[in-house]
């Protein structure tokens, strides 16, 4: 199991608008997913780690996220 540890740029809760585009971050739901443009994200996985996609667009800068995943700069597969 991985686990990140991070300072946190502030005690709010993170919104969409702190998230940049292609970084991953937590939703309410407990879902993974990937910022993809300004109101634009997409889901990777469940709350229980299951894969699953899904595209949302028009989504609120201020919608409320669960945490930001720090940045990836690379993905081998």
């Amino acid at each position: 199991m991985i686990t990140f540890e991070t300072k946190t740029k502030t005690d709010r809760k993170p919104i969409l608008s702190d998230v940049d585009n292609d970084q991953f971050f937590v939703d309410n739901s407990g879902f993974l997913c990937q910022k993809v443009a300004h109101d634009g994200i997409i889901t990777i996985a469940d709350s229980e780690g299951r894969p699953i996609a899904g595209y949302y667009g028009n989504v609120g800068e201020d919608l409320p996220i669960t945490r930001i995943l720090p940045e990836i700069t690379k993905i081998n597969f």
